[in-house]
């Protein structure tokens, strides 16, 4: 079945006339985290009680790219990766592409560098993601160091915050693979071939196994105990979501249901700042009317004041013009 999909991957590389071209200096990622999202706690502290989930076997993490909202739990708890690993490998070899150290005309593992992304990605191919490992930092006897210093570049760890399971093994946490989603989502033009394969990957499994309604671009990894998923949701402000799993029970359930749940709590989030976008549209139109209304009342008072100045300099004039008559009159009295 294995050889069946990559001679697949091999026919589907084949049919590529234009490969993909990126710009040669990727923008930096905008920071998205702004402030915490309260309201989650609630929330989440009744669904991790209900299934039993705890610092020892579950971390988590939610950003809301519309406003940078996020939410954390243990999320630096480091955890063996599974095949979450992937994604960032993945990523790096695109960042080498567009900086023009590596080419979509290369070969991995007998393929099309093309061909062996999407193995990687959407198929989760360990074989040809070892192959990519080697293909990113040559094929030295120490490469696995070198390959996970690589991953690193979207970490925000300065070399003395880097945990030491990073290094020496398959290891990620939570908080680390959100800031992978963040660099995805903020250079999606950049890495849309990988974002097309994982919107592509498992639909009916982990975090696709109850949502329906929106696109989800998902890389699950799995391995002994170890489940978790780590995806944009494409709902119409899109949500980044990372969940990673020890020992839980009915784990790929609890993937799901949070995916299900966190687009509930995205959608809530959409009404909730629409409501008040609007509320700030009809108080700005308010104001406006009332600014006018108070700029006819204005315009009013200042032609009652010019009108009453008219008014006031014609009768000044008349009553100037009784008293030259008076005073006329008195002299022709006073000599008949």
């Amino acid at each position: 079945m294995k050889q069946l999909t990559r001679l697949m991957a091999l026919l589907l590389a084949v049919t590529l006339c234009i490969l993909p071209v990126h710009a040669l200096e990727p923008q930096e990622v905008t920071d998205y985290f702004t402030e915490w999202s309260e309201g989650l706690d609630e929330i989440m502290a009744q669904y991790m009680a209900e299934h039993g989930l705890n610092e020892s076997n579950f971390s988590m993490g939610y950003l809301y790219t519309k406003t940078g909202e996020y939410w954390y739990y243990n999320e630096e708890k480091m955890m063996n990766a599974g095949s979450l690993y992937k994604l960032p490998l993945n990523m790096r070899i695109v960042d080498k592409v567009a900086a023009g150290e590596r080419s979509y005309y290369d070969y991995v593992d007998g393929m099309p560098l093309a061909s062996a992304q999407y193995l990687s990605v959407n198929l989760s191919d360990n074989d040809v993601s070892h192959a990519l490992q080697r293909y990113l930092v040559g094929y030295s006897s120490g490469y696995y160091r070198a390959y996970r210093r690589e991953l690193l570049a979207y970490s925000g760890w300065s070399e003395e915050e880097i945990p030491w399971q990073f290094l020496s093994s398959n290891s990620a946490s939570a908080e680390y693979m959100m800031r992978v989603l963040v660099h995805l989502y903020g250079e999606s033009e950049l890495y849309g071939d990988l974002i097309a394969y994982m919107k592509d990957a498992y639909p009916g499994s982990y975090f696709r196994l109850y949502e329906g309604d929106y696109a989800i671009a998902h890389k699950y990894g799995m391995t002994e105990n170890f489940l978790h998923d780590a995806a944009i949701v494409y709902t119409p402000n899109p949500f980044l979501l990372v969940v990673m799993t020890d020992s839980v029970y009915y784990s790929e359930q609890r993937l799901g249901e949070l995916c299900r749940m966190m687009t509930e709590y995205t959608l809530g989030l959409d009404a909730k700042y629409e409501a008040e976008r609007q509320a700030e549209i009809d108080e700005a139109e308010q104001l406006a009317l009332t600014a006018e209304a108070a700029d006819l009342a204005e315009s009013e008072l200042e032609r009652s004041v010019a009108q009453l100045a008219v008014l006031s300099e014609t009768a000044v004039q008349t009553v100037t013009e009784l008293a030259e008559l008076v005073a006329f009159s008195t002299l022709r009295l006073c000599f008949p």
